[in-house]
């Protein structure tokens, strides 16, 4: 009985994952943002709460806390603690510690977690190997379909000698030949169902942060506007806090182990320190298009680029989160039309042949 409450438990823990993951990180970061407000170590904050945590947090927790009380920076500790928060939250605080103003990379990764649990939709660990389940149970029911029912029904098609209509001569045809191959499509499903659960975590990790891990994708590679918000933010960060341009570009990727996403950043500093336009480089570079173009050097004439820098950021995460949506939304009545035609198939042809032997024998 502990065995199985102890599954059930796992299980739900799975399920919620991501919103438990988002919580802890928001819980982490205002325990490190009080200690900067209050002047105070965050240790106890930090032990009280991975008391309250699972083993493996706990662990994270400890020895965050420990790197603290070593003395060590908060960016550097959180370095040494990989998967405790986002990537997205660990470059904003590493920008704001490098510019000088902690306090506001700590209100603008508050205010990112925030966003994150409200607005944004994301595929879950638990829901990749559900997904996985769904497989593997739909691919037992066909089985059963095509190894015992369906040669009941063709016993009693031959039986009574009569003409099959063309739909269902196609599905017979179908069925014998899966149950002929069986051993052909058990390997790649046997795969699929293995890559869902073995990858489940990894493409969760990228819906969610755009990120696996430990560095940035091959896709950020084709297309850079994937990092574009974190440039964003970053970079805003650092001009608020009244460094230069190009050193605000630098303190973006400082110790990011991002190493795709520092090359990026480091090709449009350099060529902003000579003397190229900031906008017209983000928007060679691919990170931008051309309205947020004229946006940000309307922002630049105003003064206020780095407020406009940041908000973008924000933009943009609402608006993919905004497409993400809609793309889940069609999708699930997209599933439901094609079940609904494979059923409709399978029952118009099983059954039609039925309805002529019973107008016969009637």
């Amino acid at each position: 009985m502990g065995a199985l409450f102890s599954w059930i438990l796992s299980l739900v823990q799975m399920l919620f994952f991501e919103r438990w993951g988002l919580a802890q990180a928001l819980a982490v970061v205002r325990a490190l943002q009080a200690s900067v407000e209050r002047q105070a170590p965050a240790t106890p904050v930090l032990e009280a709460l991975a008391d309250e945590l699972g083993q493996k947090r706990r662990r994270e927790l400890q020895h965050l806390s420990s790197e603290l009380l070593a003395g060590v920076p908060v960016p550097e500790a959180l370095d040494a603690c990989p998967g405790l928060l986002p990537e997205e939250v660990l470059a904003c605080l590493r920008a704001g510690y490098a510019a000088g103003n902690p306090d506001e990379a700590y209100r603008e990764a508050t205010a990112y977690l925030l966003r994150q649990a409200d607005e944004e939709p994301r595929l879950t660990s638990g829901g990749v190997a559900y997904l996985a389940a769904l497989l593997l149970i739909g691919s037992g029911v066909v089985s059963f379909l095509v190894i015992w029912i369906v040669p009941k029904f063709k016993g009693i098609f031959s039986g009574f000698g009569i003409e099959l209509p063309a739909i269902t001569r196609r599905f017979l045809a179908l069925c014998d030949g899966a149950a002929s191959g069986w051993y052909l499509l058990l390997g790649p499903l046997l795969a699929l169902i293995v890559l869902l659960l073995v990858g489940g975590g990894a493409l969760a990790e990228f819906f969610r942060q755009g990120s696996f891990r430990d560095s940035r994708t091959w896709l950020a590679s084709l297309f850079p506007r994937i990092n574009t918000p974190r440039l964003l933010r970053c970079t805003g960060l650092g001009i608020d806090a009244g460094l230069p341009l190009t050193e605000a570009l630098h303190n973006a990727v400082r110790d990011s182990r991002d190493r795709r996403f520092a090359r990026q950043v480091s090709v449009v500093a350099d060529r902003v320190s000579n003397g190229d336009d900031f906008p017209s480089v983000l928007l060679s570079e691919r990170f931008i298009h051309s309205r947020e173009a004229h946006l940000f050097e309307a922002a630049t004439k105003a003064g206020n680029l780095g407020w406009c820098l940041r908000q973008t950021a924000v933009a943009l995460e609402r608006r993919s989160a905004a497409r993400l949506r809609t793309l889940l939304e069609l999708a699930r009545p997209l599933t439901l039309l094609v079940a609904g035609c494979v059923v409709g198939f399978v029952v118009v042809a099983l059954f039609q042949p039925m309805i002529e032997l019973i107008d016969k024998l009637s």
